[in-house]
């Protein structure tokens, strides 16, 4: 344990092995791994492998007991009255003594002044794979899809490109398909549930 009460640069530090494992500097930011931290918390962890964790968030819970809807996670927070300016990532255990769960992603929970719940999350992912969104999905780039499954009552893709009328492809009443212009309202093609274009 190293420290330095120099006027002009006060430290204390942790040393081992003539390496430094953590400095805390005089304007309060913690380096964990580097001697420069450039944030509150820095941490730096050279490692070559290909999955490497610095940082890791555990939640000990009880491996004797089920443990669903254990959970762990960071929360990212904003100081307001209403304490709802806020995001959170946290991972959730969905099946008791598997590997079985789900990465969620919150933000903004109005009204909520303690850990949100599963049910409003506005992202979550599956250790399957599948993604759920409460909310509409935007992507500027290109989407592959080995199957796509839309359900929702009148389901329905539109298509915009600027400059362009824009279409929808759906399915509307009576289990018929449809494409349709959407500035005027037109059917262009309709698909009746008894086969009839």
């Amino acid at each position: 344990i190293d420290s330095d009460n120099d006027s002009s640069n006060n430290f204390f530090q942790f040393r081992a092995h003539n390496t430094n494992l953590m400095k805390i500097q005089d304007d309060g930011k913690v380096g964990i791994g580097t001697i420069s931290p450039s944030a509150s918390l820095e941490v730096w962890s050279e490692n070559s492998q290909e999955y490497h964790y610095p940082l890791i968030i555990r939640n000990p819970y009880n491996n004797n007991v089920p443990n669903n809807n254990y959970g762990v996670g960071m929360k990212f927070h904003l100081d307001d009255a209403n304490q709802n300016k806020f995001a959170a990532i946290s991972y959730e255990a969905n099946t008791a003594y598997g590997n079985d769960g789900y990465l969620r992603f919150f933000v903004d929970g109005t009204g909520l002044t303690t850990t949100p719940s599963s049910s409003q999350a506005q992202l979550s992912l599956a250790s399957n794979g599948n993604i759920t969104a409460s909310g509409n999905i935007s992507a500027s780039g290109t989407g592959h899809f080995s199957d796509l499954n839309i359900t929702h009552g009148g389901t329905a893709i539109t298509f915009n490109r600027d400059g362009h009328e824009s279409v929808t492809i759906g399915q509307g009443n009576s289990d018929r398909f449809f494409i349709r212009n959407i500035n005027d309202g037109r059917n262009d093609l309709v698909i009746l549930d008894d086969g009839k274009t």
